[in-house]
């Protein structure tokens, strides 16, 4: 049951009311067992269980919420706003596609849609190369193999918000790494006793302001990835119309 609780992930095309009744089915035969899972533990799983398009979402959930203190409730609410918009945002493209399909043809829009699809691709800043972000950059993963300086289990909050970030994972519950990119040639190792309470809020402060800047910066280009997909939408219907004067 308890690898079944580690393992849980989000089924293609399931509801989030769905796959919280099945978090919770999971959740409750644990609890009946004395599990030592608490509220933060299962908040934490049923983000990460999440797939990559909740990701810029999961992200500000982390950034803007003080997540040991948020009931299971209150998070599937939260998420339960963020699909309506979701399935919004699918349902105005889906009548955009029905449009320019039937006013144009079949065939164009395909044209359009593929170019539209190739361009939204996005560009990795390491390696130049498209098709990842950054976070995902494999060359990135080779060089933080070379120099990972290896913290014992801290904070569980930020410990888990970097592991959903760099999408890594460990079987081991006590031990968790975390990478951290400086302009230095050496790397070793620290534990909890060596960084003081003041050091580590400092560090805290930090980790979490950065990623509440990257939030900002994941809705940000999403909306510019809207509004990109808008106009060139809008460019095709001007060209057919300024081909038919």
């Amino acid at each position: 049951l308890a690898r079944k609780y580690e393992l849980f992930e989000m089924e293609e095309n399931e509801s989030i009311q769905t796959i919280f009744g099945r978090f919770q089915t999971i959740v409750n035969e644990l609890s009946f067992l004395g599990s030592t899972y608490d509220n933060f533990d299962h908040i934490d799983k049923l983000l990460r269980s999440l797939p990559k398009m909740w990701r810029p979402q999961v992200i500000a959930l982390r950034a803007s919420k003080n997540l040991e203190k948020v009931s299971l409730e209150e998070l599937i609410g939260l998420l339960k706003v963020h699909e309506l918009e979701l399935q919004q945002d699918d349902a105005g493209r889906k009548q955009k596609i029905h449009s320019m399909t039937k006013k144009n043809g079949g065939s164009q829009w395909r044209k359009f849609n593929r170019t539209t699809r190739d361009k939204a691709q996005p560009v990795c800043f390491v390696c130049k190369k498209p098709g990842h972000y950054i976070t995902e950059c494999p060359e990135l993963e080779k060089e933080k193999e070379m120099k990972k300086p290896t913290f014992h289990k801290n904070k569980k909050a930020m410990m888990a918000t970097w592991e959903y970030l760099e999408t890594s994972s460990s079987e081991d519950d006590e031990e968790e790494n975390i990478c951290l990119m400086a302009d230095t040639d050496s790397s070793s190792e620290f534990d909890d006793e060596d960084v003081s309470k003041s050091d580590f809020k400092t560090l805290q402060h930090a980790y979490y302001q950065l990623l509440s800047n990257l939030a900002k910066i994941s809705t940000a280009y999403k909306e510019q990835m809207k509004r990109i997909s808008e106009l060139l939408e809008e460019n095709l219907l001007l060209k057919n119309e300024n081909a038919k004067l």
